[in-house]
């Protein structure tokens, strides 16, 4: 178990003394109530994590972790009943690859945070990004009234790459813009409700700019009471993705659309849905 809580005052501060990196935390297989209230994390090097929870219940509040390779990672290998893992209140920033990285993770909670220039490396990582590594792998976070902005790439990735196991994040209440994309369900899954997607793309850059982007036969996503604008195209859908953006032919009441997909321009062109 750890506790490292610091105030709003004097936080503290995990990073090295000579200028190099060092290869963060890592907390595996606890059950106890780990804590890291008002840390401050920096400089941590490539293929470790600030802070790595791996199968262990932890609570991340009000910490700041900057200028590292990598961010947090909630690993999982789904057990019957997975430790909680939250990161609240907390602000991200500069970092080469993904900010948050959830992976088998289905009781992981994402809220109130700012995350922003993440993926500054030439690679595709997701400020907030999903996978799956095996057939077992249920990925289910929720990503709540986050501020998820000026992104390389982006905002928030489900990447299925290899299409095994299930990913399906509810993401409520975040303005995610200025980033290269604003969501991206490749083989995912999705709850999307009352957010914010604005102003995603790069100028010049005809490989950017969808709000919300959908590959691949297995990506299919439900969207309602959205705000999407200013982006090359509200939704970028292709290679048999489906979208579910308003169904007023059932019982249901979560489907009944109601979102704003208004002014997103390419070269001058309206551009709401693109399929």
């Amino acid at each position: 178990q750890i506790s490292a809580i610091g105030t709003i005052n004097d936080s503290i501060r995990f990073q090295t003394n000579d200028n190099g990196f060092w290869n963060g935390l890592k907390i595996e297989s606890s059950m106890e109530n780990n804590k890291i209230f008002y840390c401050y994390f920096t400089e941590v090097g490539d293929n470790h994590y600030a802070v790595s929870s791996v199968e262990s219940r932890i609570k991340i509040r009000f910490c700041h972790i900057e200028n590292c390779i990598e961010g947090i990672q909630f690993f999982d290998m789904n057990q019957n009943e997975p430790p909680q893992m939250e990161i609240l209140n907390s602000k991200i920033n500069t970092i080469q690859k993904s900010g948050i990285y959830i992976v088998g993770n289905s009781n992981a909670l994402i809220s109130g945070n700012d995350i922003s220039y993440c993926g500054l490396g030439t690679q595709y990582y997701g400020a907030i990004q999903l996978a799956t590594q095996n057939d077992s792998h249920q990925n289910t976070p929720t990503i709540q009234n986050n501020r998820i902005h000026n992104n390389g790439k982006q905002g928030i990735t489900e990447a299925n790459i290899l299409n095994s196991g299930y990913i399906e994040a509810t993401i409520v209440n975040n303005v995610i813009e200025n980033n290269l994309t604003g969501i991206y369900f490749y083989n995912g899954h999705g709850q999307v409700r009352n957010n914010i997607i604005r102003d995603n793309f790069e100028e010049g850059n005809e490989n950017s700019g969808a709000g919300v982007m959908l590959y691949g036969s297995n990506s299919y996503a439900t969207f309602s009471a959205n705000d999407i604008y200013g982006n090359y195209t509200g939704f970028y859908i292709i290679n048999d993705a489906g979208a579910n953006i308003g169904n007023l032919n059932n019982d249901c009441t979560d489907d009944d659309g109601l979102n704003k997909i208004h002014d997103n321009f390419y070269q001058g062109f309206p551009s709401s849905i693109y399929c």
